[in-house]
């Protein structure tokens, strides 16, 4: 198996905002999110895109809106639970269902990248069995996230009649512990929301929340303590120096994955968490082969401040391209 790679680089230096969101939108179409933005305009000097995904349309809060707010300084997002696209405003109520209703400025909007115009920006798409990492890159900085498509399931106390789903999460790795977290939220999400309680800081609303983690045992040393920043669910691997039985250091690809305990279904086997442990030369998507022309993969996710060598664990995040 592998997965459907493409690349949309249409945002070349120097590039109008317009650009980066036609990327967006091919990007977002090519991984079958959708046919057509919801909505479509400009103000307060930006470019605004709104995405429409439907979980559930039987349900109160069955539809879940994605704004993308796109400058030539950057690219936001806000996550609300109804959008008006005749008056261009999020539905509902202040703070339940959306930050606020201002159109001219970024409140309440998470940052996804910083950009500028005079360096290119590209978004590649990787897509199996419906879902689809998005990873948008501009020079060396890069963010990777997925969204949840109209098909996703969800465990049955999951209730879409009592809010909505905040599907936008984005790979969250450490240094020896990988996984997903949730970005963007109102009051009424279903997921995360009720952490808000009654606050209006807008730190609560847009930050990034971690909903599943894969940890790997480091190599700690003499005192040899296996130490993590944050347990979930550990993954084993080996290596010579303490099982001289073990032909190699080994962290296999670990498949399987769930992006949060509200899922009802596992992420498709071509994305993988692994971990390098003697290597400080890999980049964002390098290619990482174990075994050349049967199973090779790119890097999506990684340590963003470097590799270590010999003491400790490097986790990554994988998409299969060959096999």
């Amino acid at each position: 198996m592998a997965v459907t790679k493409q690349v949309y680089a249409s945002a070349t230096a120097p590039w109008a905002a317009t650009a980066v969101c036609d990327d967006l939108r091919d990007a977002f179409i090519g991984a079958g999110l959708m046919s057509a933005w919801f909505d479509s305009f400009s103000s307060g000097g930006r470019e605004h895109r709104v995405l429409e995904i439907v979980y559930d349309n039987s349900k109160t809060y069955g539809k879940t809106y994605y704004w993308f707010t796109v400058s030539t300084a950057g690219i936001w997002l806000r996550v609300v639970s109804g959008w008006n696209a005749g008056t261009d405003v999020p539905t509902g109520t202040a703070f339940l269902d959306f930050y606020d209703n201002v159109t001219t400025a970024v409140n309440g909007a998470a940052q996804l990248l910083t950009l500028n115009s005079s360096v290119s920006f590209s978004c590649t798409r990787y897509t199996s069995s419906g879902r689809t990492f998005f990873l948008i890159r501009t020079g060396t900085d890069y963010l990777t996230f997925t969204i949840d498509p109209a098909n996703t399931t969800f465990i049955s106390l999951y209730d879409l009649n009592i809010g909505y789903h905040e599907g936008f999460f984005r790979v969250a790795i450490d240094s020896y512990v990988a996984g997903f977290s949730c970005l963007c939220r109102t009051r009424r999400a279903l997921l995360l929301g009720s952490c808000l309680n009654n606050s209006t800081s807008a730190t609560g609303y847009t930050s990034a929340e971690r909903v599943s983690s894969y940890s790997m045992p480091r190599n700690a040393g003499t005192h040899g303590s296996a130490t993590f920043s944050d347990e979930g669910f550990v993954m084993p691997g080996w290596t010579t120096a303490a099982n001289p039985a073990a032909p190699s250091n080994l962290n296999p690809v670990f498949t399987g994955l769930r992006l949060s305990s509200v899922h009802s279904a596992n992420l498709p086997v071509d994305f993988g968490f692994s971990a390098i442990k003697t290597s400080n030369t890999f980049a964002i998507q390098d290619n990482a082969t174990v075994t050349t022309g049967t199973e090779e993969y790119e890097i999506l996710e990684l340590v963003k401040l470097g590799f270590v060598n010999s003491i400790a664990t490097n986790p990554v995040f994988l998409a299969r391209t060959v096999g």
